[in-house]
């Protein structure tokens, strides 16, 4: 635990220290309640990769979405996450990741500060050896400050989840003889959106712990995500962004802990569904009266 704990909190850092030397938001982030009341359609879309050519040849691309909608206090968002790597060798090409990520998520504002939501989470990891897991479940949450600019949440949540696994070998649990397994979980979500450096800068961070209650020690994930922009023109920005996971129960031949630190472009945006109505006009030669005092 304390491993995974000081991974995720590394690579924060070597992501946000990364990019400000240089002048300067799966499988986590996503959209967040509270932080604009209007009624509106939003969409932001990131493409990041790295690439290497050599004796080896390494391509990794990852790219994130999130559509969103918001009327009154609903709120409902889509989010697709795909992760690609590939090496080539002499001998031929390899592929070493293919991750595919679907979030659904329906939020309800209750106050100014509380909310609840529903959500079912789709996902399937050739690195981990994972055909298909499903999380569905709920939960309530509170946004500690929402403001223009600044956004800070943590949600709890109860989750069924039903996992398909390639095998049923899983490392260090011998007694796990089937390679199907459903478990109810419980989560525990922090999501952070600033905007620092007077606007220049927007800083994006999503952490999730995910444990199985009646096995806290061994049955747990926990995933995190971070990403710095720097606005460019009109909704483009330069983005470096780090993806982090760590699995307790992991099938045989994978790791415990993945890390992914990419480079590439993001486009956000967002559109009102109801503009107010524009003033009526002033006949020529008048002017519009003074409001009564």
């Amino acid at each position: 635990m304390a491993r995974a704990l000081a991974i995720v909190i590394a690579s924060f850092f070597v992501c946000a220290l990364a990019t400000t030397a240089a002048a300067q938001s799966p499988r986590a982030g996503g959209p967040a309640p509270g932080d604009d009341p209007t009624s509106r359609i939003g969409a932001d879309l990131g493409i990041t990769g790295n690439l290497a050519r050599g004796f080896v040849d390494r391509d990794l691309v990852a790219a994130r979405g999130v559509v969103q909608g918001w009327d009154g206090p609903w709120g409902l968002y889509v989010q697709p996450y795909w992760l690609y790597g590939r090496i080539g060798t002499p001998a031929g090409k390899i592929t070493t990741d293919n991750e595919v990520y679907l979030r659904i998520g329906l939020f309800r504002s209750l106050t100014p500060r509380f909310f609840v939501y529903g959500v079912n989470a789709l996902d399937h990891s050739l690195r981990r050896k994972i055909d298909v897991r499903n999380l569905t479940g709920a939960g309530a949450g509170v946004n500690i400050v929402a403001q223009k600019g600044l956004s800070l949440l943590a949600s709890v949540g109860v989750l069924g989840e039903h996992a398909d696994f390639f095998t049923a070998s899983f490392e260090d649990h011998a007694e796990i003889m089937d390679d199907t397994r459903n478990v109810l979980r419980t989560s525990l979500r922090v999501y952070g959106r600033y905007k620092l450096a007077g606007g220049k800068l927007n800083l994006t961070h999503d952490f999730y712990y995910i444990p199985n209650p009646t096995e806290i020690g061994d049955d747990y994930r926990i995933m995190f995500y971070g990403a710095l922009d720097a606005p460019i023109v009109k909704g483009f920005s330069a983005r470096v962004q780090t993806d982090v996971t760590y699995e307790g129960l992991i099938q045989v031949g994978t790791k415990h802990d993945d890390l992914v630190l990419t480079f590439g472009v993001a486009y956000k945006n967002e559109w009102a569904l109801n503009q107010p109505a524009p003033p009526p006009a002033t006949p020529a030669g008048t002017t519009n009266p003074s409001p009564a005092r």
